[in-house]
C-alpha cells in the first residue's frame, strides 16, 4: 500500500513539475515558426504530457490501475491551473483552452496506449498530432476571437440597432448613424492607450484607401476618448494626423453605454453597419476586410 501511495505521489509531482516548466512559454518570449504564448505552451504541453502518460502506463501499469495513473498525472498537471481558474475565472478564460488541450492529450495518449493494432496505433498518433497543432493554433485563434468580440469570424451579428450611437466629428458636431443611411459604415473603435490599435491602424488605412472612392461604403475610425486624460472630440484625429494617416475620424466617450451594447469590450474592435444602421459585423480588421470585400462583390453583382 505504501509503495502504491509513493508511486501515485511520484506521478503527481512529476506532472506538477512539468506544468511549472512549461508555464514560462506563455510569456511569448520564445516564438518558433511564429507560434508563441498560450499556443506554444499548448503544443509543447500536449506532446510532453502525451509521451509522459504512455511512459507511466508502461512503467507502473502492473502496480497501479490505469485510472489511478491517469488521475494522478492529470491532477498534477492541472492543479495549479484549476486553483487559478476557480479563484478568478473571468480573468483567466484565455488560458482555459490550454488546460483543456493538455487534458485532451492525456485522454488521447491513453487511447493510443490501449490500442493493440499496429496500423490503428499509428493512425491514432498521426490524428493526435494533427489535432494538437490545429487546436493549439487555429483553434486558439478562434478562442481568442470569441473572447474578444463575443463571436466567431464567420458569424455575423444581426438585429442590433445602432440608431442610438451618438458620435462627434472633428469639429465637435454630433452625428448619428442616420447620417450614413443608405451606405455601409465601418468603424474602427480604438483608444489612445491601446498599443494593438496603433499596430493595426495601417491595415485600416489600406482598407480606407481601397474604398475611399466607393459610394457604397464609408470607413471611419471611432476614437474612444478618455476624458480623465483631458481628451476631447478632436484628440483622435490629431493623433492620426501626426502619425501620417489620412483616415477620417469620429469620437465618442469611452464610457458611452452604447459601446457596451454594441459589444465593444476590447480594443481595437471593428463594427460594420448595414444601410439601415443595423450591426452586421463585429470583429478584427482582417475579418472585416474580407467581409467588406464580399459585401462589395455582392453589390456589384446586383448592379
Amino acid at each position: 500500500m505504501k509503495n502504491k501511495i509513493k508511486t501515485i505521489l511520484i506521478i503527481f509531482i512529476i506532472g506538477l513539475i512539468l506544468s511549472i516548466l512549461i508555464s514560462p512559454l506563455r510569456s511569448g518570449v520564445v516564438s518558433p515558426w511564429g507560434i508563441s504564448g498560450f499556443q506554444l505552451s499548448s503544443i509543447v504541453g500536449f506532446f510532453i504530457y502525451f509521451l509522459s502518460v504512455v511512459f507511466f502506463l508502461r512503467r507502473y501499469g502492473k502496480a497501479l490501475s490505469d485510472t489511478c495513473i491517469l488521475m494522478s498525472f492529470a491532477l498534477g498537471v492541472s492543479i495549479i491551473s484549476l486553483v487559478i481558474h476557480i479563484l478568478n475565472f473571468p480573468e483567466t478564460k484565455v488560458s482555459l483552452l490550454e488546460l483543456l488541450i493538455h487534458l485532451s492529450s492525456i485522454a488521447l495518449s491513453y487511447l493510443f496506449y490501449i490500442i493493440t493494432n499496429k496500423y490503428l496505433k499509428i493512425f491514432t498518433f498521426i490524428l493526435s498530432v494533427i489535432f494538437s497543432f490545429w487546436i493549439s493554433t487555429i483553434g486558439y485563434d478562434l478562442w481568442l476571437y470569441k473572447l474578444s468580440f463575443g463571436t466567431f469570424p464567420w458569424k455575423v451579428e444581426s438585429g442590433i440597432d445602432g440608431a442610438n450611437l451618438l458620435m462627434q466629428n472633428v469639429k465637435g458636431d454630433s452625428l448619428t448613424l442616420s447620417h450614413f443611411k443608405g451606405r455601409y459604415l465601418l468603424l474602427d473603435c480604438w483608444n489612445s492607450g491601446c498599443g494593438i490599435c496603433y499596430e493595426e491602424m495601417p491595415k485600416v488605412q489600406r482598407l480606407y484607401d481601397k474604398y475611399k472612392d466607393c459610394a457604397m461604403v464609408q470607413v471611419y475610425t471611432l476614437h474612444a476618448r478618455m476624458e480623465n486624460k483631458n481628451e476631447i472630440y478632436s484628440t483622435g484625429a490629431e493623433i492620426l494626423k501626426k502619425s501620417g494617416y489620412t483616415l477620417p475620424s469620429l469620437s465618442i466617450s469611452i464610457k458611452d453605454s452604447n459601446l457596451k451594447e454594441l459589444g465593444v469590450n476590447f480594443y481595437p474592435t471593428i463594427l460594420i453597419f448595414d444601410k439601415d444602421s443595423k450591426l452586421i459585423f463585429r470583429g478584427n480588421i482582417e475579418s472585416a476586410s474580407r467581409f467588406i470585400d464580399k459585401l462589395m462583390d455582392e453589390e456589384t453583382e446586383k448592379s
